[in-house]
């Protein structure tokens, strides 16, 4: 039997006696399910998530967590029992990472040691190695890093909810991309009731087990993304998915449609640090490595770059990771998967006919959707298309 986490029972938010934010909305959050709440700016998405903490105080109705209404709640005890993550991530940049981590359980009276010892174990879930990373602070670290260690501050003290209100907006697209990935490993992992707003349509299919659609603080469609994708309730939600994302088959899609583009390029022999500034500057975590004609041969990581540096490795891009293989824009996504499954690598390649880079192919580039139906893919299958080595 499925257990109602969050539960919101004829819920509404007026402000200033007269805008209605939040319209009787009834809605169910099971434990264990990651539900997105997404809707054109206004609809009430973002005040629906802050009412569950008490950031924002209901007009109406009742909300309960874990069967308990939370005006019985104080507001510091029912923040301190759930996870929230924002797009600001707010780390204090006098502090570092371990004890950016180590917010909540401090004032949960938890002595150093046991800070300590959670704060590490949370970084090695993230693969960020505590000895490198532990003691930096903030402004030593990337974006994505930082909106990393907001997600580690949230679960710190191990809470079965998370509230996360567009926390990769504000980053680049690739990224974003990687830390989605992340939060899809790390719910595989932890398997947090996670109520999460976006704006970003692309990011609810990917993410979400059901995707609540708002309009005017109304529930207007709660279905899971392959549903609502194929049985729109209305020309709303229709509209709002957009035609281009109701695909019926994998097979009707082409590498070069859900490809990303803006992967940064340096040069083999670049100066890691020229290359991370190169990287940065792109604000993205890959980067493409290529030779003298331009021609790839190989992409790396900025984390991968970072350790690098950090451990006294070689100064220059020399020995990155070697893709080996790669695919042609108009690739079908089915050879590009099989491409990643039999190859073993994060990161595909998608070269012109000079094997030039075009763009790269990872399974976050796939919507929701299409990872469900493809994803694990038996990299022995056979499969038309001709491999390209590097």
């Amino acid at each position: 039997m499925l257990t109602k986490v969050i539960a919101f029972e004829n819920v509404s938010k007026v402000f200033d006696g007269e805008h209605v934010a939040v319209d009787d909305l009834t809605l169910e959050v099971e434990e264990g399910e990651l539900v997105v709440l997404i809707g054109p700016s206004g609809c009430g998405k973002t005040t629906t998530l802050q009412m569950v903490n008490r950031l924002v105080e209901p007009t109406g109705g009742t909300i309960r967590v874990n069967g308990r209404d939370t005006s019985t709640f104080s507001p510091v005890e029912l923040r301190r029992s759930m996870g929230y993550v924002i797009q600001e991530i707010g780390l204090f940049p006098h502090m570092t990472v371990a004890d950016n981590i180590s917010v909540v359980p401090d004032l949960k009276g938890w002595d150093s040691r046991k800070k300590r010892e959670r704060a590490q174990q949370l970084l090695e879930l993230v693969e960020m190695d505590p000895a490198i990373y532990a003691d930096r602070y903030p402004r030593q670290l990337s974006g994505g890093q930082q909106q990393r260690i907001g997600v580690l501050r949230a679960l710190a003290v191990d809470p079965n909810i998370l509230l996360m209100d567009e926390p990769f907006g504000a980053l680049d697209p690739l990224t974003r991309d990687q830390l989605q990935e992340e939060l899809i490993f790390l719910q595989e992992r932890v398997k947090k009731t996670v109520l999460f707003v976006t704006h970003d349509m692309d990011e609810a299919l990917k993410l979400a087990d059901r995707i609540v659609l708002m309009q005017d603080g109304r529930v207007v469609q709660a279905d899971t993304p392959n549903e609502m994708l194929a049985n729109p309730e209305d020309d709303f939600v229709s509209e709002f998915i957009g035609t281009e994302r109701r695909i019926t088959s994998p097979l009707d899609v082409s590498v070069k449609e859900v490809m990303l583009n803006n992967v940064p390029v340096v040069k083999v022999g670049t100066d890691l640090r020229q290359s991370l500034d190169q990287m940065r500057k792109g604000r993205g975590d890959y980067l493409a490595v290529v030779n003298g004609q331009n021609q790839v041969i190989g992409i790396t990581s900025a984390d991968r770059i970072q350790y690098a540096q950090d451990s006294g490795g070689p100064s220059h891009i020399e020995d990155v990771d070697q893709v080996s293989s790669a695919v042609r824009p108009e690739a079908s996504i089915m050879e590009a998967v099989h491409r990643l499954a039999e190859s073993g690598d994060e990161v595909l390649a998608v070269v012109d006919n000079q094997r030039r880079l075009v763009g790269t192919f990872t399974r976050g580039s796939l919507p929701r959707i299409l990872i469900d139906e493809l994803w694990p893919l038996d990299a022995s299958s056979e499969i038309e298309g001709d491999e390209i080595k590097l």
